[in-house]
């Protein structure tokens, strides 16, 4: 258990979020109940799995990232509501901005600060040939490396200690079959995956090829992703 306690955040009111997580696999955060902080050297900890009860909360996808963090000193950050095409962002001139993950786990494109502006997650010509890139780390089940904010400068996902956890188990909360995260991997978790492995839902497809490497699926849905969600369920969160 850490010994930080960052604030936690407050409730959202219903003008700032529309959307209400569905019943299906991977609508609410994927972020450690336990591991949801990051530091901002000007802005202070930032929350990244809390917004609205988990339902607005950051979700690592398989080709980005949506969601809301929240900084008690700079408010809401915008992650994204989820790209046109399904896949990634285009960060063009159209609406259609957020954070998006390439085939290696490096993050690219921006984030949206309602105080702060923009947040710039590619970092990787600069930061790469340090390895502190902003990126997703699938062994460590974790965010690393730094993003750049023109307004205030670093944010740091790479504390050895204070950290953005991604946990692929956790797809239901606690008792119900709502597939709304709590942060919480129990059985309830394993029974949802289970029916939705036997469906072949879309969601259920967590491996590549003969690699266990949860939210990154495109081979089907088989038996290598319901081993893969096993071994994940009974690790349970970083």
């Amino acid at each position: 258990m850490k010994t930080i306690t960052p604030a936690t955040t407050p409730a959202i009111t219903t003008m700032l979020f529309l959307t209400v997580a569905t019943a299906s696999l991977g609508q609410s955060s994927n972020i450690a109940a336990d591991d949801k902080f990051a530091w901002g050297e000007n802005i202070g900890f930032t929350n990244w799995a809390d917004a609205n009860g988990r339902a607005d909360g950051v979700r690592l996808e398989r080709s980005h990232l949506r969601g809301f963090v929240w900084g008690e000193n700079v408010g809401w950050i915008n992650n994204g509501s989820g790209p046109t095409d399904g896949l990634q962002y285009a960060n063009d001139a159209t609406a259609d901005k957020g954070v998006n993950v390439d085939t290696n786990g490096d993050l690219f494109g921006f984030a949206w600060g309602e105080n702060i502006g923009w947040v710039n997650f590619d970092t990787r010509t600069s930061l790469t040939p340090f390895a502190q890139q902003a990126r997703y780390d699938a062994d460590a089940k974790r965010l690393r490396g730094y993003a750049w904010g023109e307004n205030v400068g670093w944010l740091n996902l790479d504390s050895a200690s204070v950290f953005v956890g991604v946990c692929f188990a956790d797809v239901t909360t606690t008792g119900t079959s709502s597939g709304v995260s709590d942060g919480v991997v129990d059985l309830s978790d394993f029974s949802f995956y289970l029916s939705q492995w036997a469906m072949s839902a879309p969601d259920a497809d967590i491996t590549t090829p003969g690699v266990c490497n949860p939210g990154f699926g495109g081979d089907g849905v088989d038996l290598s992703d319901f081993s893969c969600y096993l071994s994940e369920w009974a690790q349970g969160c970083p």
